[in-house]
């Protein structure tokens, strides 16, 4: 993320650029079913709102506080949205992993703000949005995968 200038402009460009690369890649893969083509805009506005939500976290705290929560919470997030929107449960294994991510998440973010005394409720609210915007881009993304009928590449 980038935390200086006119930051809200040249996240809008890099995802305009991602969005201009995955166009390419349509023509790459094998024809994309009309099913899937739903999930292809819903994926890419959640990531696109990620991404200006994430910028928003960056005004109120520093890397070090916000990064952690937003890379950390989406994991935890996504096991959740996953068995809740397509049923998919994580091992008990996956279960320790995650719980131990956000124990590790907890601790680097309290480090990252809190116990520098610069903590900010406003930082780790935009985080958690991030997270949030995130995980449903990816879970979107895994179900417009599924739902497509195009997974081989063109050579």
């Amino acid at each position: 993320m980038i935390k200086v200038g006119n930051s809200t402009s040249i996240v809008l460009a890099m995802a305009v650029c991602s969005a201009v690369v995955g166009l390419i890649g349509i023509f790459v893969f094998d024809e994309i079913s009309s099913t899937s083509i739903k999930y292809l805009v819903y994926g890419a506005s959640f990531h696109i709102a990620a991404r200006i939500i994430g910028q928003q976290a960056y005004r109120f705290g520093d890397m070090g506080q916000v990064y952690p929560i937003v890379r950390g919470a989406t994991p935890i997030l996504v096991a959740l949205l996953a068995l809740y929107v397509s049923g998919e449960a994580v091992s008990t294994g996956g279960t320790f992993a995650l719980m131990g991510i956000a124990l590790g998440v907890a601790i680097v973010a309290l480090k990252g703000g809190a116990i520098r005394g610069d903590f900010c409720t406003g930082a780790v609210i935009y985080s958690l949005m991030a997270a949030l915007l995130s995980t449903s881009y990816i879970v979107i993304d895994g179900v417009g995968v599924r739902a497509s009928l195009s997974l081989h590449l063109r050579m």
